[in-house]
């Protein structure tokens, strides 16, 4: 069986319906796997919810929140 990836759409803690279909249509064609952004007690709380409708196992992840500096290859254009 197919693994699916859904990642879980959210807002204000609150799971958004087109996500919750999504995971029950992975359910129908594969084994669904949730991946939900975000971290602590919120993201803990949406990957139960994504458990709900057919994710066996949910995972999170948190992006990174640092500030990221431009690559060194890359230098401002030149003043004319």
């Amino acid at each position: 069986m197919a693994e699916i990836l859904v990642l879980v759409d959210h807002a204000d803690g609150v799971v958004r319906k087109p996500a919750l279909e999504l995971l029950t249509l992975a359910r129908r064609i594969g084994e669904p796997s949730a991946v939900v952004l975000g971290a602590g007690a919120a993201a803990a709380d949406i990957a139960a919810k994504a458990a709900e409708f057919g994710s066996p196992t949910p995972s999170t992840w948190r992006p990174a929140t640092a500030a990221r500096s431009p690559p060194s290859r890359c230098s401002p254009r030149p003043s004319r």
